[in-house]
């Protein structure tokens, strides 16, 4: 018998035009009548692993790159004939944000200066702030600050949480538990 097809080779997951972000499993059929010499995945046209046996599949770590990106599998089958199959994905990961002032178990009182840092791979939109979930102030460029008020509210314990929103939607926040100690309270 001598093999004069090429092995059949698909990347199965992720699929053309998928949006993907994190550790993603790509997955792959690669078959053949003589048998699969290896499967070679590259990544931009960068050689990532190759494998010689099923199952055919590959962590790929996102958090390293971002938007479009081509994923190219290769094999190579016992008599030697080589077949190709690309995808190209958009790669879109959580934005990166972290609360920076005031800190984690500050007391605060008066105006309270408010600081993230806060980036993304396609971009950011904006960062905002609340007060356990009441909207205090946003910004659309970095360095990311904001302006809080802390007359308006009554003294006590209180979650401060900046929220990085991407150019695709996608929100992260980060939370710090802070003191509002108002010098005196005017009750009514």
């Amino acid at each position: 018998y001598v093999d004069a097809t090429a092995p059949r080779t698909r990347i199965l997951e992720p699929q053309y035009g998928d949006m993907v972000a994190g550790t993603v499993l790509i997955e792959a059929e690669v078959t053949d009548a003589s048998g699969i010499a290896s499967a070679t995945m590259y990544i931009d046209g960068t050689k990532q692993t190759v494998l010689y046996a099923e199952p055919w599949e590959w962590p790929w770590d996102t958090t390293t790159t971002s938007g479009e990106v081509e994923l190219e599998l290769r094999s190579v089958d016992m008599a030697g004939r080589s077949a190709t199959d690309t995808v190209v994905v958009t790669v879109d990961n959580l934005p990166y944000v972290r609360q920076s002032d005031p800190s984690d178990g500050d007391t605060v009182s008066g105006f309270v200066s408010l600081a993230a840092s806060a980036s993304d791979d396609l971009g950011l939109t904006r960062v905002s702030w609340d007060l356990d979930g009441v909207y205090l102030d946003e910004d659309t460029t970095s360095p990311y600050r904001g302006l809080f008020d802390s007359c308006a509210v009554a003294s006590g314990t209180y979650t401060l949480t900046a929220t990085g929103e991407d150019s695709a939607g996608q929100l992260t926040t980060d939370g710090v538990t802070i003191e509002v100690d108002q010098p005196f309270e005017i009750e009514m």
